[in-house]
């Protein structure tokens, strides 16, 4: 046992896996660095590696997963999501039912909780297939199709607006139940982001920083696009 028959054979055989372990360490380390831009450049990188190379990365990204730093967490599920494949979505799967929720720790730095199950979803959506799509079902997300979509708005005078325009969209995902005033509370609760102005309008909530009571579950209204641009990058979304 451990014996080399041919010395030359076992060197010129291992060279090259030797050579695809030490690229994939050198894409890793890119992969979960600090820096956003690095990140997705390096992901793009994963998408264009042959599949031998891709299994190599997929042990470590699991085990990322599972543990460490928020970021690191999240950098290990686009990894995921980048890799595909049967054993890929599982972990993110399992990791995703095991993942607390906002209302088991609402106390959580940025609502961690939150963010980890919007990172977990989205990279299951990049993972495609039906196993993926069955699963992000369950948690209210419905794929919508790739195809037409016509924007604008008919008038009788074209110098008043915009005639409709018909572009082409790609496959989205869409949540099926929209974001509720208790959903955007713990936003507002943990970022200080301003709250709706609704909520400062009844007397008994002069401060705004939560919905009126008993009025946690309707959808949230009064919002901005930059609000709901800042709500979506606070979830991850």
């Amino acid at each position: 046992t451990g014996v080399v028959t041919n010395p030359i054979e076992h060197y010129v055989g291992t060279r090259p896996q030797q050579a695809s372990l030490a690229r994939n360490q050198e894409l890793l380390a890119e992969l979960f660095c600090e820096d956003a831009v690095r990140r997705e450049t390096a992901l793009g990188k994963v998408a264009a590696m042959s599949p031998p190379r891709r299994r190599g990365l997929l042990e470590p990204a699991v085990e990322r997963l599972g543990q460490g730093e928020m970021q690191s967490r999240c950098a290990a599920a686009d990894l995921l999501g980048a890799l595909g494949g049967d054993e890929a979505v599982e972990t993110l799967q399992a990791t995703l039912n095991q993942a607390a929720t906002p209302s088991d720790d609402p106390d959580l730095p940025n609502n961690e909780a939150l963010s980890l199950r919007w990172v977990l979803l989205r990279a299951l959506a990049k993972c495609g297939g039906d196993w993926a799509r069955t699963i992000l079902a369950d948690h209210n997300l419905v794929y919508v199709p790739a195809g037409e979509f016509v924007y604008g708005e008919k008038v009788d005078h074209p110098e008043e607006g915009y005639d409709p325009k018909v572009t082409n969209l790609g496959g989205y995902y869409m949540e099926r139940l929209p974001v509720t005033n208790g959903d955007y509370a713990l936003f507002v609760r943990a970022s200080g982001h301003r709250p709706p102005r609704l909520w400062q309008s009844f007397p008994d909530n002069a401060k705004g920083l939560r919905p009126p009571q008993g009025k946690e579950n309707p959808p949230v209204v009064g919002l901005t696009w930059d609000d709901a641009k800042a709500y979506a990058r606070w979830t991850r979304r």
